[in-house]
């Protein structure tokens, strides 16, 4: 906004090379294709988190060539079919949840933890207290922010503001089995204390909201 106020920011040509199939990725740069559609969805939360308007993922498919670039596509290339990959159905199953939905707070961002929350747009970013933007929510998103190959875990102990329930929850699994359910744990010390570890694969909370009564005193 500094020297191009209230113009968009796009950004194109973002992604990552992996193997699939008889298509082999053999360059240093390459990683899985679990890894591809995990750090393709965490890319897509933290550009959305940064106001980012437009994103272009390289590309939409492999290509037939043996250089750096070739294995980034969203589906396999003309010679397997245009088979869908990972990150393909882990795109397409994260819109089908946020769909018309946008970023609205980080509640963190650290080593261990980054959670986002997603819902109605927020035209105007007052300093709230967590328990305003939590209940203005539609989805919580929390994932650890490392490599998938070092495989640590934070646990998180969250307590949800009064009349804030999480309906479900999924972990996104960077296969072609986009997500499985995740179960929904609560300490029994504390009234709405959520238990999940925190791993290197997102979880995405659907959250509801009650009306809380207001508290009158005499």
């Amino acid at each position: 906004d500094v020297n191009l106020p209230s113009h968009p920011v796009w950004v194109t040509e973002w992604g990552w090379d992996a193997p699939s199939g008889t298509e082999a990725c053999t360059f240093p740069e390459c990683v899985t294709e679990t890894a591809q559609a995990i750090y393709g969805l965490r890319g897509l939360l933290i550009l959305s988190r940064n106001a980012v308007d437009r994103v272009t993922w390289f590309f939409y498919a492999n290509t037939q060539c043996d250089h750096l670039y070739c294995r980034s596509g969203l589906t396999g290339s003309p010679t397997t079919g245009f088979i869908k990959r990972p990150v393909f159905h882990a795109f397409k199953v994260l819109l089908d949840f946020l769909g018309d939905y946008y970023f609205q707070y980080a509640l963190n961002e650290s080593q261990e933890s980054y959670i986002y929350l997603f819902g109605e747009k927020v035209h105007n970013q007052k300093p709230f207290d967590e328990e305003v933007k939590v209940r203005g929510a539609k989805y919580m998103i929390l994932w650890k922010p490392e490599a998938l190959e070092d495989g640590g875990s934070t646990p998180l102990f969250y307590v949800f503001p009064h009349g804030t329930n999480p309906v479900h929850a999924v972990r996104f699994t960077g296969t072609n089995v986009p997500y499985v359910i995740e179960p929904l744990h609560y300490q029994s010390d504390i009234q709405g204390k959520l238990t999940l570890n925190i791993t290197s694969y997102p979880v995405l909370i659907e959250l509801s909201h009650s009306p809380v009564a207001p508290v009158v005193g005499f």
